[in-house]
């Protein structure tokens, strides 16, 4: 398993425990090789009381490539959806995650 995939586990199993968050694992890798329209998503996906909220997962040294399709593609889903009033995070660990939910609440 590698290392943005184990914390995304890691990171899905803390935030289903706090009150009124259900996310799942969205698993677009498989989905981008055959649809174009995947391009983009989120590692995580769900609902925090009635608001949508999408995390995507990078451990450290991937938070510093902003030259790969894969991150522009990332930042154009994330633009869009942001605009459309989505709470899009992009976190690296676990407290940072917790954080994200905990910020999408007190804003709605």
């Amino acid at each position: 398993m590698g290392g943005e995939t184990k914390l995304s586990k890691t990171i899905l199993d803390a935030v289903n425990l706090l009150p009124g968050v259900r996310m799942w694992r969205s698993n677009v890798g498989q989905r981008n090789r055959t649809n174009r329209d995947w391009k983009g998503r989120p590692d995580l996906v769900g609902y925090v009381g009635r608001y949508f909220i999408a995390i995507e997962v990078k451990t450290e040294a991937r938070l510093k490539d902003r030259t790969s399709q894969t991150y522009k593609d990332q930042l154009e889903w994330r633009t869009r959806a942001g605009n459309d009033g989505a709470a899009v995070y992009v976190v690296s660990s676990v407290a940072e995650a917790i954080q994200a939910v905990k910020d999408c609440k007190a804003a709605g």
